[in-house]
């Protein structure tokens, strides 16, 4: 949910159709605006759209997928896209957060990078950094993510992208696919 500045309540979403038959998907970005019950923009077939949630943050929607794409929140244009060019490096369940004036991209495979939020130039990438289908969260100058195949806990450090927390999941499981929550 964002707030336009005009006080209006604005729903942005994906929305997905996939055609199994022939392993085309389908699907876009929508900015719903719930205040005046009217579509305020949709982007369809809008690629980097995979991604499960947009995340909204300086009226500007950051957007995963098979890469990550950054969009004008008040018209939808897309101001950058981002890919990796890594062969299978799919980010379309992993997870996006601006912390620290840096876009950190967690992909569902074993990368995580910082990007400028702006711009979408790299900062840092590290590799080996797990595999995670969950969100990623902030606290105190790091993201933390569970790894789902090595069961395992991950802290990054946000500035650097140095792994500083690598610990073994408390309930043992090679796929933890454990949340976190700061209060």
């Amino acid at each position: 949910l964002w707030m336009h500045p005009n006080g209006d309540s604005i729903l942005v979403f994906h929305n997905r159709q996939h055609n199994f038959s022939t392993s085309h998907p389908r699907g876009g970005v929508y900015a719903f605006n719930l205040s005046q019950d009217t579509l305020l923009w949709s982007l369809e077939g809008y690629n980097p759209a995979r991604g499960l949630t947009p995340y909204v943050y300086d009226n500007k929607i950051y957007s995963e997928g098979n890469g990550v794409g950054c969009l004008d929140a008040f018209t939808g244009e897309v101001l950058w896209e981002k890919r990796f060019g890594i062969p299978n490096e799919n980010t379309g369940s992993g997870s996006v957060l601006v912390a620290d004036d840096k876009l950190i991209v967690k992909t569902v495979e074993h990368t995580i990078y910082a990007l400028d939020p702006n711009t979408g130039a790299q900062i840092w990438r590290t590799e080996d950094a797990g595999s995670t289908p969950t969100p990623i969260q902030y606290y105190n100058g790091a993201v933390y993510y569970s790894s789902i195949g090595k069961g395992k806990i991950f802290g990054v450090d946000v500035q650097t992208g140095e792994v500083i927390l690598e610990e073994r999941s408390p309930n043992r499981s090679d796929f933890p696919a454990a949340t976190f929550t700061w209060s």
